[in-house]
């Protein structure tokens, strides 16, 4: 289940990159990897906390971790 989640997470990572959403020197893979590491520790954190604000605030570093396309115009 993790290696579905984790391709599924570089197969949009990848997509980001070819359309310039993402900067095209992102390692796609290693990027996906750290996705969902901090996916399933924020499940961890919320559950131990009773809380989804855990989950909400790492949802949060993630977007932060995800350099931004140069250069080129994202499509629409």
């Amino acid at each position: 289940m993790f290696a579905w989640i984790q391709e599924s997470i570089r197969e949009v990572l990848a997509e980001g990159v070819a359309r310039g959403e993402l900067d095209s020197a992102l390692d796609v893979d290693a990027l996906a990897t750290t996705v969902l590491a901090v996916r399933q520790g924020a499940y961890v954190l919320a559950r131990g906390a009773q809380s989804e604000e855990p989950f909400r605030r790492a949802a949060a570093g993630i977007l932060q971790l995800l350099p931004e396309g140069r250069g080129q115009s994202a499509a629409v």
